[in-house]
């Protein structure tokens, strides 16, 4: 992969998947966590119209349906949204 030489205040992924945001922090092109982070599945135009809405209605509680668990390679609790397939990681709060 080409070297980035150009500067920027911040680099957000609208990736798939935690794997975009672990290439950019592997790279040192990102320091903190953004909302498609930590999402899978969904397609592109459900992401990008995400952004152009303001991220209106995007993780409302009550559309959140629990699907399942996984434990391997971290335990975490997997919800599905109608626009993006699963949230993979635990919440904290």
């Amino acid at each position: 992969m080409p070297e980035i030489k150009e500067k920027y205040d911040f680099i957000v992924s609208i990736g798939s998947d935690c794997t975009c945001s672990g290439i950019l922090r592997a790279r040192k092109l990102q320091d903190f966590s953004f909302p498609f982070d930590w999402l899978a599945g969904g397609r592109l135009n459900d992401r990008i119209s995400l952004v152009v809405n303001d991220f209106k209605d995007f993780l409302n509680k009550e559309d959140l349906k629990l699907i399942g668990r996984r434990e391997h390679p971290s335990p975490c609790d997997i919800y599905e949204k109608c626009k993006i397939k699963r949230l993979n990681h635990e919440n904290k709060s």
